[in-house]
């Protein structure tokens, strides 16, 4: 307390102090103490103290750090994966089977929006599902849906979305819990295999084909406007002479990542055989489409690929 006394007389800046104070009776009390520099006149400094008792309000801090700790504990014991958001959608607890099934460390999902990592798909149409979507209509039912996981994994899952209801401070937070689907993934085995590509995750030609008349299809009834691009990497064959067909898997692999991470969950995106890739855009104006195409090829053109510790290649594309 004397530091901060010190800067208040140095900067006349005011501070505020959490301590515990004992009653005449004996009796312990939390109080506030705020000091601040009254504007004086003549020269003369004079300060202004407030005491607030807060045992209340601490009290109930304590109490709800205690249960969100108790919580967590019961949250890292369970077998599915369990994610809580806030009312505002951004990831506030994430337990080890839930990082397990997105691939990524707990410092990249905390504090981020959900729909960053939940990217879902219906298994039937291949179209994206939106959080938003099952809140409304699907709240508290298992729904069968595939995650497509930011390590480009194709996983089916049983997923449940409950939305906490009440007055208290977890009111409209939302838990996600999701459990792999192991049965719906030996039986659609045969049917993934045709429709995704083995090397990057990404739909094949086949699977995108698909995916695009579904879209067209719809689009018969409720007219949205969409984009096609078809992208191809200049002089790749140089990298498989230089780097070898590991250097050239491992840009392949690298580029589907990076296109993973840049469109929207809605998007379509395929490797259609070689070094050929198609995105579809889908409820996407074209100036917008045209502003995230340039963004991409950006980052792709800027790529290098690293065998071990060794930069291998940067290379040139084109739409």
């Amino acid at each position: 307390m004397a530091g901060q006394w010190q800067q208040l007389l140095a900067n006349g800046r005011g501070f505020e102090l959490l301590c515990r104070l004992r009653h005449s009776d004996g009796c312990l009390v939390m109080a506030e103490l705020h000091f601040s520099e009254l504007a004086g006149s003549g020269g003369e400094r004079r300060f202004l103290g407030l005491l607030s008792d807060v045992s209340a309000r601490e009290e109930a801090r304590g109490k709800l750090r205690a249960e969100h700790e108790r919580t967590q504990l019961v949250l890292g014991t369970i077998g599915d994966a369990v994610v809580l958001a806030n009312r505002v959608d951004e990831v506030e607890y994430v337990n080890p089977p839930a990082l397990a099934l997105f691939g990524v460390p707990a410092s990249d999902m905390l504090g981020r929006l959900l729909g960053v990592f939940m990217n879902l798909v219906s298994p039937e149409t291949g179209l994206a599902v939106p959080l938003r979507d099952i809140e409304r209509n699907a709240a508290g039912k298992p729904l069968a849906l595939d995650l497509l996981s930011r390590d480009m994994r194709v996983q089916p899952v049983l997923l449940t979305l409950s939305v906490m209801h009440g007055h208290g401070p977890l009111q409209g937070c939302k838990v996600v819990v999701l459990r792999p689907d192991g049965a719906r993934l030996h039986r659609e085995q045969p049917r993934r295999e045709a429709s995704y590509d083995v090397l990057t995750g990404l739909r094949n030609r086949r699977g995108f084909l698909t995916a695009l008349g579904e879209v067209l299809d719809d689009n018969r009834v409720h007219y949205q406007p969409h984009v096609l691009a078809i992208i191809d990497l200049d002089y790749f064959k140089a990298v498989n002479d230089s780097a070898g067909h590991q250097g050239g898997d491992l840009l392949l692999q690298d580029v589907a990542r990076i296109m993973q991470r840049q469109v929207r969950s809605g998007d379509i995106i395929a490797r259609l055989g070689g070094d050929e890739f198609a995105i579809l855009l889908c409820h996407c104006e074209q100036e917008v489409a045209e502003r995230m195409l340039h963004e991409l090829l950006q980052l792709i053109d800027a790529h290098v690929v690293y065998l071990g510790s060794v930069p291998s290649a940067s290379v040139p594309v084109s739409v």
